[in-house]
C-alpha cells in the first residue's frame, strides 16, 4: 500500500499552469516549528504564538549550479563570524536571529547581511510554502453555518467560492484585530468542539457588532454578521466531535506541503530537516507513488554537520525564519502601500538588506513562480505581490551589484516563473 499522487499531480499543473516541472531542482526544506498542531488551549497560548502562521521553505537551484562543500562550509564560518559566542557547535536559527524579535530589528544585523550576499552571489533561489493555522481553523465556522442556513439569499450568495472564502477572510482578519479578546472566546467554547453552537454564534454575533467600525470597512464581515442575525437555528454541524482546542494538525492541514515538491518535481530532489511525526506517517502510509512508481526523490537528514547538506538545511532554517518575521510584518498592515512606509522607517543599512531580500524572492519568483506557495486571506497574497520589484528597480539592483554575470536583465515582457 502507498499513497498514489498521479491523478493529484497532475491536476496541480494543470490548474494552477505549473511550468518548469521537468527541470532538475535540488530542495532543501526546514519549517519554522514542528509539524504537529497549533491549539488554542488555555493557559498555553497568547496571542502572539495564536497567530503565528506555519512555514516550511529553504533553498533551491539546479543540480549544476551546486558549489563545492569548501563554499558552503566557508559561508559558515564567515556566519559564525557574525555572533558573539565564537565556539558554536551548530549554528543555529537563534544565533542567526541574535535577539531580533521581528524583521525590522533583524534587518540590522550583520548575519541577514551574510546570508542576502552569500545566496545572491550564488544564484541561489528561495522557495516557501505558508500555512495560515488560524484562517484554516475558523473556516468551519462559515462552513457549518453558510452549508446549513434557512436564509435563501445567503444560501445563493455562498454558492460563490470567491464569495464564500472572502467571508472566511474577513473572520480571520477580523480575530486578528479581536486580539487578545477572539482568542478567549474561543477558548471559552473549547472550540473547534463547541458543545452549544446557538450561544457559540449568538456570542459571536455580538462580537462582530461590538465593532461597528471594523463591520463598515469589510463587506464580507458584514455579510457573516447579517447572515447570523436573519437565521438564528444553528445546526453547528462542523463544529461537534472535533478535538477540543486544535485548530490545524499533521497530516490534516500540512501533508501536501511535504510532499508536493517530490510528486511534482520528479526529475529534482527534495532533503527536508529530519521531522518525525512526517516520516512516521509517510512510512505509515507506505511512501508516494506516481503512475505505480515509488518515488525515491526525497530524504531526511540532519541540520547539524559540517557536510554541504547539513549547511544548506541550516540555511533553510534561517530563511524560514525570516519569512515568519515577514508575515507578522504583514498581517499587520492596513494598506495595499506599505512597502514605502517601511523602507522610510529603517536606517541604510537595513534598508540596504532590505532591498537585497526583496531582490531574492523577485528573482526566485522569475526563476519559477511555484516557489511561492501559500494558504491564507487573499490580502496577505496582495501585500506579498508589493514584495515584487519594477523592471527598472530589479535591472538596476543586478547593475549596482556587479550582478550581470549571475542574473539575466529583464524587460517585463517576461511570465514570472518562466524557465
Amino acid at each position: 500500500m502507498s499513497f498514489e499522487l498521479s491523478e493529484v499531480r497532475q491536476s496541480n499543473i494543470e490548474l494552477n499552469r505549473l511550468i518548469g516541472v521537468d527541470e532538475a531542482y535540488i530542495f532543501y526544506h526546514d519549517e519554522t516549528n514542528n509539524a504537529g498542531k497549533s491549539t488554542v488551549s488555555k493557559g498555553l497560548n497568547d496571542f502572539e504564538a495564536f497567530n503565528k502562521f506555519f512555514v516550511l521553505g529553504g533553498v533551491v537551484f539546479k543540480q549544476e549550479n551546486r558549489l563545492d562543500e569548501s563554499d558552503y562550509q566557508a559561508f559558515q564560518e564567515e556566519m559564525r563570524a557574525t555572533n558573539p559566542q565564537k565556539q558554536i557547535h551548530e549554528f543555529k536559527s537563534k544565533h542567526f536571529l541574535n535577539g531580533a524579535k521581528d524583521l525590522e530589528s533583524l534587518l540590522s544585523k550583520p548575519s541577514f547581511g551574510v546570508l542576502m550576499d552569500f545566496l545572491i552571489k550564488n544564484g541561489i533561489s528561495v522557495h516557501y510554502f505558508y500555512a495560515d493555522n488560524l484562517y484554516y481553523g475558523l473556516v468551519d465556522i462559515v462552513d457549518s453555518f453558510i452549508d446549513n442556513t434557512h436564509d435563501v439569499k445567503i444560501a445563493l450568495m455562498m454558492m460563490d467560492r470567491m464569495a464564500r472564502d472572502g467571508v472566511k477572510s474577513s473572520l480571520r482578519m477580523f480575530f486578528y484585530n479581536l486580539k487578545d479578546e477572539g482568542v478567549a472566546f474561543l477558548q471559552k467554547h473549547d472550540y473547534p468542539n463547541v458543545l452549544d453552537s446557538g450561544a457559540f454564534y449568538t456570542e459571536l454575533q455580538d462580537l462582530i457588532a461590538s465593532r461597528p467600525d471594523l463591520v463598515r470597512q469589510d463587506q464580507g464581515l458584514a455579510i457573516l454578521l447579517r447572515a447570523i442575525e436573519e437565521d438564528d437555528r444553528y445546526d453547528g454541524v462542523l463544529l461537534r466531535d472535533n478535538t477540543p482546542d486544535v485548530l490545524a494538525s499533521f497530516p490534516d492541514l500540512y501533508d501536501f506541503m511535504y510532499i508536493d515538491h517530490p510528486t511534482v518535481f520528479l526529475n529534482g530532489f527534495s532533503y527536508f530537516d529530519k521531522q518525525v511525526e512526517v516520516q512516521r506517517w509517510l512510512k505509515k502510509i507506505g511512501g508516494l507513488t506516481v503512475e505505480g512508481q515509488q518515488l525515491t526523490n526525497y530524504d531526511f537528514i540532519e541540520s547539524n554537520g559540517q557536510g554541504a547538506d547539513n549547511i544548506l538545511i541550516q540555511i533553510s532554517d534561517f530563511f524560514v525564519n525570516i519569512v515568519s518575521m515577514l508575515l507578522d510584518l504583514i498581517m499587520a498592515q492596513k494598506s495595499i502601500d506599505w512597502i514605502a512606509p517601511f523602507v522610510a522607517s529603517l536606517d541604510s543599512n537595513q534598508a540596504q538588506n532590505f532591498e537585497k531580500f526583496r531582490f531574492l524572492l523577485a528573482s526566485s519568483l522569475r526563476e519559477n513562480f511555484v516557489f511561492r506557495h501559500g494558504s491564507s486571506t487573499q490580502w496577505v497574497a496582495t501585500l506579498l505581490d508589493e514584495l515584487d520589484l519594477s523592471v527598472d528597480e530589479y535591472n538596476k539592483f543586478i547593475d549596482n551589484q556587479n550582478l550581470t554575470a549571475v542574473y539575466k536583465k529583464i524587460d517585463g515582457t517576461e511570465n514570472i516563473g518562466r524557465v
